[in-house]
């Protein structure tokens, strides 16, 4: 939950530090804290999936890694276009604005994730 944060701040703290005029280090600063936010989320969400799906741990990983690598392919597609045109502040703020939308998952998932995992055919055993 406390991932999620440092990713979003990590996205805004990156974004206006990066003109030119700025020390180099607080740029960095925002990269290890989406750094810091991309570990405490990605690695969690893995041990999440196995331990709910115990007899499908396998797939439920390989589908969650597939479906972040097709994402991240998508990415390529427009990423390049939205920071020259938006510059790196605006475009780094579109998607911190989109990371902070997503800021109230984990949390979700933290309240009503046992009532969740029940109604879930493969996912009873974990309750």
């Amino acid at each position: 939950m406390l991932g999620s944060v440092f990713f979003a701040g990590g996205l805004f703290i990156f974004g206006w530090t990066s003109p030119a005029d700025i020390h180099w280090i607080a740029p960095n600063i925002g990269a290890v804290m989406m750094g810091i936010g991309i570990l405490t989320i990605l690695q969690p969400a893995m041990n999440y999936l196995i331990d709910t799906f115990h007899s499908t741990a396998a797939s439920a990983v390989a589908t969650s890694t597939f479906l972040r690598s097709i994402l991240a392919g998508c990415f390529s597609f427009f990423t390049n276009t939205m920071f020259r045109n938006l510059g790196v502040p605006w475009a780094a703020s579109t998607l911190g604005f989109i990371s902070i939308a997503m800021l109230p998952i984990p949390y979700l998932f933290y309240i009503y994730g046992k009532k969740l995992r029940a109604h879930g055919k493969y996912s009873k055993g974990s309750v």
